[in-house]
């Protein structure tokens, strides 16, 4: 079973009085632990580390935007996931939006797929 861990990148502390004298954790912090983190089993943390699985969360709401943070951009690649629990609690059927809206075929929940069979066959009957 994969191991995900999420951390905040930074505290943004940085630039306070106090972070400038105590130390805040930022960037480089970040990155640090996430190369201890291959090691110690974690297969995804939701910010880039040198060989684990790159992720984004926070706010994703819509279907292009998804795809544009999971595909290449000017060579570059962006996240090997991304996670949207919070658009799935707004909208239950909302996998179900994206991949029409991507022209992407999938499989319908069971206890939503009478429905969805029953409104093909009215528009083909047409």
């Amino acid at each position: 079973m994969p191991l995900f861990m999420r951390v905040s990148t930074t505290d943004w502390m940085e630039d306070t009085e106090i972070g400038r004298r105590l130390g805040s954790w930022d960037l480089e912090s970040t990155i640090r632990l996430a190369k201890m983190l291959l090691d110690l089993g974690v297969d995804l943390l939701d910010r880039q580390a040198k060989k684990l699985l790159i992720g984004l969360v926070g706010e994703i709401t819509g279907a292009r935007q998804a795809q544009g943070l999971v595909h290449e951009v000017a060579g570059m690649a962006n996240n090997d996931v991304i996670f949207v629990g919070r658009q799935f609690l707004r909208d239950g059927g909302w996998v179900l939006k994206v991949a029409e809206e991507l022209g992407v075929e999938v499989a319908w929940p069971t206890q939503i797929a009478r429905p969805q069979i029953q409104e093909q066959t009215i528009v083909s009957k047409m």
